[in-house]
């Protein structure tokens, strides 16, 4: 079984791409869906989205950077091996896993493409413990708009969590939880439909 990829993207930034993807992660996890997220963005805005800034220091120090999605294609860009077979998975939670960004990736390499490829055998191994089959890298899908909420966006980013799963000890209280609600609606029948229109089953239904 392959694994169903479902790609977000713009050449315009700001535009919401990392907001939608963390949001869905988390959503699709609530929904019982493994998932593992690949930050394949320059600016690794997902990555520091989902970790702690004393872990960003950690995957990004002076030197090389093995652990990151860049550090999986190095070694064919200093002509020293082949992009790494099996990269280093950051587990977010339990049905949450990352493929680290780097800003190295600013710089444009014919390997990103290969390794990129190779996602959903990573997502077969280390999401679902199978060993994955040969041939195709499953369906790949791309989508669209949500709504934008201004009010909670800088307190689950403060709180490194999605604004669905905001308590009142995060400084969401009164009208807000609300808005909170909403989100949840609205994240929710996004998920839904995507996985609709990837053939994903969705084990669990929340309320």
């Amino acid at each position: 079984m392959s694994a169903p990829i479902i790609a977000f993207f713009n050449n315009k930034g700001g535009v919401g791409k990392t907001s939608l993807v963390f949001h869905l992660s988390w959503m699709y996890a609530d929904l019982g869906i493994n998932v593992l997220a690949a930050d394949l963005d320059p600016q690794s805005n997902l990555t520091a989205a989902f970790l702690e800034d004393e872990l960003l220091e950690k995957f990004w120090p002076d030197g090389e950077h093995s652990n990151t999605i860049f550090g999986s294609i190095e070694p064919l860009l200093r002509g020293t091996g082949d992009i790494v077979e099996k990269p280093y998975v950051e587990r977010i939670d339990e049905r949450i896993n990352l493929l680290i960004g780097d800003l190295e990736l600013g710089r444009p390499v014919k390997a990103y493409e290969r390794w990129a490829k190779r996602i959903p055998e990573v997502y077969s191994e280390e999401i679902l413990g199978k060993k994955p089959k040969t041939g195709g890298v499953g369906s790949q899908n791309q989508m669209g708009s949500v709504r934008h909420y201004r009010s909670l966006m800088p307190m689950a980013q403060e709180a490194h969590k999605p604004i669905f799963h905001l308590r009142p000890a995060d400084g969401a209280i009164g009208s807000l939880q609300n808005a909170i609600h909403d989100a949840r609606d609205n994240f929710k029948q996004l998920a839904v439909e995507i996985a609709r229109r990837c053939k994903i089953d969705i084990p669990n239904n929340l309320n």
